[in-house]
């Protein structure tokens, strides 16, 4: 199942059940600044092909994919399938690059960043180097680890994550934008459980972006 649709926007790219931003990068980092000045939470996808086999085997990971606000096209098999069939073609977005991005902006205005997730320390790391690539941003947390799910295989040994307190870390520090590292689904999960809850602007799911 492969095709395409419209919306008031532009058209998406449609793989599998799975609707793919195709406006082009100005216009969509220009929406995401636009996001970091409003209250409204929006929930980013940054979708690869093992993503969206993961969403034909699970109908909630296919509605984690599509229910969140912008989803752009990571992975060059995304852009193999679009000149293949001759779809619509998105520019490729990493999560490396939507990090970038993200923490540029938010340096300008004035917002700041929490990265949750990874191994020990990589957050950490992580924010050190985002930081020196952008000295004007402000981190307002960085933490490791995955906080306790629904799902027992996911349950952490520390209290200090189980997953209300890392909620509650997060809705004090009020950042414009949060990164969530902790894999898909349980990233999109996480955002889509508790986007009101966590009073960020922007909230991405971004894998293995952090190492």
């Amino acid at each position: 199942e492969i095709g395409n649709c419209r919306n008031s926007m532009a058209k998406p790219l449609t793989i599998l059940g799975t609707e793919i931003n195709t406006e082009p990068r100005a216009i969509l980092v220009a929406r995401l600044r636009e996001w970091l000045t409003e209250r409204t939470p929006r929930q980013v996808v940054t979708v690869n092909p093992e993503m969206l086999v993961a969403a034909q085997r699970s109908d909630r990971s296919k509605q984690l994919l599509n229910g969140a606000d912008l989803r752009l096209a990571d992975g060059s098999g995304i852009l193999f399938i679009a000149r293949l069939f001759n779809l619509p073609l998105p520019d490729r977005f990493t999560g490396v690059d939507l990090v970038n991005e993200l923490c540029m902006s938010a340096a300008e205005l004035g917002r700041s960043v929490y990265l949750v997730g990874g191994e020990p320390n990589v957050a950490r790391d992580a924010a050190v180097a985002l930081q020196r690539r952008h000295p004007t941003l402000r981190i307002a947390g960085a933490e490791e680890g995955i906080p306790k799910l629904t799902d027992a295989r996911f349950q952490s040994l520390d209290p200090a994550y189980d997953e209300a307190a890392v909620v509650s870390r997060i809705a004090t520090a009020k950042p414009g934008v949060l990164f969530v590292a902790y894999g898909h689904p349980k990233q999109e999960a996480f955002i889509a459980d508790h986007a009101t809850e966590l009073g960020a602007s922007v909230l991405v799911g971004v894998g293995g972006t952090f190492d």
